[in-house]
């Protein structure tokens, strides 16, 4: 019977670099024929989505799996915490909530598919981790509804809702993925946004964020 792997040992080391070096190298091979195919912008955007979400995925546990944002349930939670900060200092302190519907997002469904409408998805996730600000809160609130948070000192009020509307402005265009092609697709977002009152429950915050976009 052979003796069992002692796997501390430096010949059981080296072979675990082998086979990962041999990993890598297949790994590698794939990529660049990918990255060939590839404008040198989309590959500097790519790789700058790609450090924002790692950077956002170590900051908040919930992720959800299609866009890579923020969960409802994590949103929520941090929404508390940041009303928390308000309810302390009002006088320093101020926090917006905008929440935000794909126009015509069951079109998609319908005329292309739901692998387009997750493809979308997707691209919307991409697309607001890579221009909100370090500080703001995206999240996928539910099905094709967005919600982003954005925290701010109490100087920069009147430049409080600016911050949305540049996303509703960048989001015009984003990119989405169909059997291996990646293409161009033009969209568009309804917002609703409203600011936060000291001392007011997360519900009724919420709500009326939530009748704004109804108007909008």
């Amino acid at each position: 019977m052979p003796e069992p792997l002692d796997l501390s040992s430096p010949k059981s080391t080296i072979e675990r670099i082998r086979i990962r070096r041999a990993q890598d190298a297949t790994e590698i091979e794939k990529l660049t024929e990918q990255v060939a195919l590839m404008k040198p912008e989309d590959i500097a955007r790519k790789i700058l989505a790609e450090k924002r979400q790692n950077e956002r995925i170590k900051k908040w546990a919930g992720i959800d799996s299609l866009t890579g944002l923020p969960t409802r349930k994590e949103f929520i939670q941090h929404a508390k915490r940041e009303m928390e900060v308000v309810n302390r200092d009002p006088n320093h302190r101020i926090l917006a909530m905008g929440l935000a519907d794909i126009d015509d997002f069951g079109g998609y469904n319908k005329r292309r598919g739901t692998h387009i409408g997750d493809a979308v998805l997707r691209g919307i996730g991409e697309k607001l981790i890579g221009i909100t600000r370090e500080t703001d809160v995206p999240c996928r609130w539910g099905g094709e509804e967005l919600a982003v948070l954005l925290p701010s000192a109490a100087r920069d009020r009147d430049l409080e809702f600016q911050p949305i509307e540049r996303i509703r402005e960048k989001c015009n265009e984003i990119e989405i993925e169909e059997g291996g092609n990646t293409s161009r697709e033009e969209i568009s977002l309804s917002f609703g946004a409203t600011d936060y009152r000291p001392n007011e429950t997360f519900e009724s915050f919420f709500n009326r964020a939530s009748n704004a976009l109804r108007i909008a």
